[in-house]
């Protein structure tokens, strides 16, 4: 028995970690529908400072052997003793429910101080636009009551009681229908389609529109469908729902904010999705527009606009069949003041439609705003004489160098031509240039992971931004995001980008440069990708407030894609691309939706920048003397020119002042008279420091930045370019009394040889 009990126990310690290794990792829950932790890079720096243990844990907690049925174990478990957290869905009559929401008076003064606003301007443009509210209950409040706490009932009466919109009673309503439990989904937070059709009742008697009557209505089942309070939940047994379509005979037709069209309120490709939700209107959309083709014609239509959350995604079906138009607007992700589009659609009716949690917790409700330019009174008469015409403000003729200073800009690895360009000619020297091989837009919203080097060291972007305080910010990404995601998720994951970026820095002036192109490698990723992702960011810059660069025109081929000139791989650019690149980074015509603080004012009449002079007379020549005697080389110099000679090294680019010390860590004053070389070839690592420094202790403290620099560079180029991985790892750091030497290259151990017989020679070891 001993030894069977043994045989288990040791079968169990092994096979874990064998299983552990061997079974595919997954990117993507569909159960819980979110990404899954990726594996941790490794470096002295996260090694030090708790951050590898962290992300191990989170990486082999989420890819552990079984782990579905370990966490459904789990949540079964915590249910039978009792252990509930804060946050945690719970079961209550075969349904899952989330949390009750806290009554927050401060938060709800806020969001109602907002929505009166509001009011107060759309009633100054247009008195007769009416503007109504509706506060969404839960379904904890409708089916489970104040005695699990749920007090939807007392914040919908004190918001209601506080704003100057007209209020609809969808919580009398719910609560006073003869079956509330088909009102909700049992896996979800939202509401079914007969629950909206609830709602929209109580708007159409409210607001004196005609609904279509329940029974015109063609009812499809669709399922199964499990909803996110059944993925946070861990309660895998609970039953699915069906999802209720209700097929209007109005003919609708919706278009996205892309101008995307689409024949009827259903996308019901989405119902082969994880998250059958989409269904309705696609999902969350920054805009979406209805048009009832029945009432297209009627200009004495009522056209209605919709501040809304994921609620009104099914809503919209039936305010469809109520309205000629309807716009639904999710603040979101649409920030343009919405006085341009009342102005434009000439809206008769606004509803404001959210639930009470988000109500209370969204601080979106701060772009709830109504803007309208004033009507200007016909312009008198003009005398003959006419006045000379008003200064204005434009982007300036052409940009310098300077007007980059103190900016971050940062991509992947396709960006390295730039840089390259640039420290070989000492251009961009106010810049902070931070790249990462693999970076994606979705992964620059995570605190936890590595975005850039700076300063030699993997960092965050959040820990670049917070010590650089950059007032501009460029981002040049969405290759890796394309090719990793479709793209439906890589515009999701620029506006979440945006938003973290402005969370972090709010002052910030955000620029987004076009991808560049490439050449068709594969069929799911490819020029077309690329061409349609360009579009939708120029489309999407006002609306989103950066400004785009448009520079991908400049190395297409004339198939449209990656021209064979420029190109170092399908995928990257070569060295020529550099020059082009930031020659077309200081035309200001590639900008479009320019930022306003960067305007400058121009003379009305000349046309000139305010404040220009004629050029200067250049300065006459000093008279010829002795030349200036060239400086005496250093000894790390000497080194670097007998490699040169000796070693074929490939074209380097040799980093100083403040590039030295935010790309590798190493302050200009500890590495006076040091060499320190990058590759100009993004395809290679090679890599050289030759360091004299004061001391032995300051030595070993720029070779400990050494070694760092291998550990990061080495996590950096792993799955980037696996064959320069062993290269790297490979590297050498050296110390010789108070010199530092660092080689990465394929004659690293040649280098080290050079390097110390160089030293023996000159009596410096």
């Amino acid at each position: 028995m001993d030894v069977a009990a043994g045989a288990l126990f040791c079968l169990l310690i092994f096979s874990v970690p064998l299983l552990f290794a061997l079974q595919p990792k997954e990117e993507f829950s569909q159960r819980e529908k979110r990404f899954l932790a990726r594996p941790p890079a490794i470096s002295v720096r996260t090694l030090s400072d708790g951050n590898f243990m962290e992300r191990l844990d989170s990486y082999v907690s989420d890819h552990f052997p079984f782990r579905t049925f370990f966490t459904g174990l789990k949540a079964y478990g915590d249910r039978l003793s009792g252990t509930i957290a804060a946050a945690d869905p719970f079961p209550a009559d075969g349904r899952l429910y989330d949390q009750p929401t806290a009554m927050d008076a401060a938060a709800l003064d806020k969001s109602i101080g907002l929505v009166n606003r509001f009011c107060r301007s759309v009633a100054g443009y247009d008195g007769d636009i009416r503007v109504d509210l509706m506060l969404v209950p839960s379904s904890g409040a409708v089916l489970l009551g104040e005695e699990y706490r749920y007090r939807d009932e007392e914040i919908i009466r004190y918001v209601y009681g506080r704003t100057e919109t007209e209020n609809l009673d969808v919580f009398g309503a719910f609560t006073r229908c003869d079956r509330p439990e088909t009102l909700y989904y049992a896996t979800d937070p939202h509401w079914t389609s007969r629950g909206a059709y609830e709602a929209a009742r109580v708007y159409a008697e409210t607001a004196d529109w005609e609904l279509p009557p329940e029974d015109s209505y063609v009812v499809s089942l669709c399922g199964p469908f499990y909803g996110s309070t059944y993925s946070a939940s861990g309660l895998w047994l609970t039953e699915p729902d069906d999802v209720a379509l209700w097929h209007s005979a109005a003919p609708v037709l919706a278009s996205d904010e892309n101008g995307r069209t689409h024949a009827g309120v259903f996308y019901e490709e989405r119902l082969s999705e994880p998250d059958k939700y989409r269904v309705f209107l696609d999902g969350n959309h920054p805009l979406m527009t209805l048009e009832n083709l029945r009432g297209r014609e009627n200009a004495a239509g009522r056209r209605l606009l919709v501040v809304r959350d994921s609620y009104s995604n099914c809503l919209g079906c039936f305010l469809a069949d109520g309205f000629d138009t309807v716009v639904l607007v999710d603040l979101r992700y649409y920030k343009l003041p919405l006085g341009d589009l009342i102005a434009e659609y000439g809206f008769t009716d606004i509803l404001i439609e959210y639930s009470v949690e988000n109500f209370t917790a969204d601080r979106n409700l701060v772009f709830l705003t109504a803007e309208f330019a004033p009507e200007t009174p016909d312009a008198p008469a003009q005398e003959e004489e006419s006045l000379p015409p008003p200064n204005y403000f434009a982007p300036p003729p052409a940009l310098t160098d300077g007007f980059f200073d103190n900016a971050l800009y940062f991509g992947d690895s396709v960006v390295f031509p730039l840089y390259s360009y640039c420290w070989a000619n000492r251009l961009l020297e106010g810049t902070f240039f931070g790249s990462y091989p693999m970076l994606t837009y979705y992964e620059t919203v995570e605190d936890g992971r590595i975005h850039l080097f700076h300063r030699g060291v993997e960092s965050t972007l959040r820990e670049v931004m917070e010590e650089v305080r950059p007032d501009i910010l460029i981002a040049a990404l969405g290759c890796n995001d394309l090719a990793s995601w479709d793209l439906s998720f890589s515009k999701t994951s620029l506006i979440r980008f945006l938003e973290k970026a402005r969370a972090i820095a709010p002052d910030v002036t955000i620029f987004v440069q076009s991808v560049m192109p490439i050449k068709n490698v594969q069929s799911d990723f490819n020029q077309t990708e690329v061409d349609a992702f360009n579009a939708w960011l120029k489309y999407s810059a006002e609306r989103y407030d950066y400004c785009y660069i448009e520079l991908d025109g400049y190395f297409k081929g004339d198939d449209g894609t990656l021209n064979d000139e420029y190109m170092a791989n399908p995928t990257h650019i070569n060295d020529l691309g550099g020059e082009v690149w930031y020659r077309e980074l200081l035309n200001v015509d590639n900008y479009f939706n320019f930022p306003r603080r960067y305007m400058v004012e121009y003379d009305g009449a000349t046309g000139l920048p305010l404040g220009d002079v004629p050029d200067a007379a250049p300065a006459e020549a000093p008279p010829a003397g002795e030349p200036e005697p060239e400086p005496e080389k250093t000894l790390p110099e000497e080194i670097y020119g007998r490699m040169e000679a000796s070693l074929g090294l490939p074209d380097m680019l040799r980093l100083t002042g403040p590039r030295l010390e935010s790309y590798l860590g190493v302050r200009e004053e500890d590495g006076a008279g040091g060499v320190f070389c990058i590759c100009a070839d993004n395809l290679r690592p090679d890599e050289i420091w030759l360091a004299a420094l004061a001391d032995e202790d300051a030595a070993e403290a720029v070779a400990a930045l050494a070694r760092e620099r291998i550990e990061a560079k080495a996590a950096s180029y792993e799955n980037y370019l696996p064959e320069a991985y062993p290269v790297i790892r490979q590297g050498i750091v050296v110390t010789s009394g108070r010199y530092v030497g660092l080689f990465i290259s394929p004659d690293a151990s040649r280098m080290r040889s050079v390097f110390l017989q160089a030293l023996d020679e000159a009596g410096a070891s």
